[in-house]
């Protein structure tokens, strides 16, 4: 009796784990995803990857009470080149582009947070005001992202 319900368990476990994981490769409600290709300037040169620890761009979903929400993200490179597939839609942008802070001393070991190297307007979800609408007919350079040097 013991194994037969060990084994109704096992079943049990394995049915919730298709359920919570869902079938792979379906976007948004099973929304087809588009490609996202674009490229972050800092100013009017394009954001280096080179000497950040972290150089990334997210795009966060409306956000709606209750549901959950995947946030989509792509690396940068050297060139400010990044590329994502995404559904179409709305999205709030951030930008991370930061350095882990030097340790003070020869065999000191440092616990402090990364410092952003671009405004907080666009680095901080809580303060970013960017936005960018993904389609299928976008125009080139729709999904660039355009930091001022001069911005908060």
């Amino acid at each position: 009796m013991r194994c037969r319900a060990d084994r109704v368990m096992l079943l049990g476990a394995v049915g919730l784990v298709v359920v919570v994981l869902g079938v792979p490769g379906c976007g948004a409600k099973g929304a087809p995803e588009l490609e996202v290709k674009g490229k972050v300037y800092y100013g009017n040169e394009p954001l280096r990857a080179t000497g950040l620890d972290q150089a990334m761009v997210q795009f966060h979903p409306k956000f709606e009470e209750g549901k959950a929400r995947e946030v989509y993200s792509a690396k940068f490179d050297d060139e400010g080149n990044y590329s994502v597939k995404m559904p179409a839609g709305r999205y709030l942008i951030t930008v991370l582009a930061t350095k882990m802070p030097k340790p003070k001393g020869k065999d000191a070991v440092s616990y402090d947070l990364p410092e952003s190297q671009i405004p907080k307007t666009y680095s901080d979800i809580m303060q970013s005001n960017t936005f960018i609408e993904v389609k299928a007919d976008a125009a080139p350079g729709a999904y660039d992202i355009k930091i001022p040097k001069g911005a908060k």
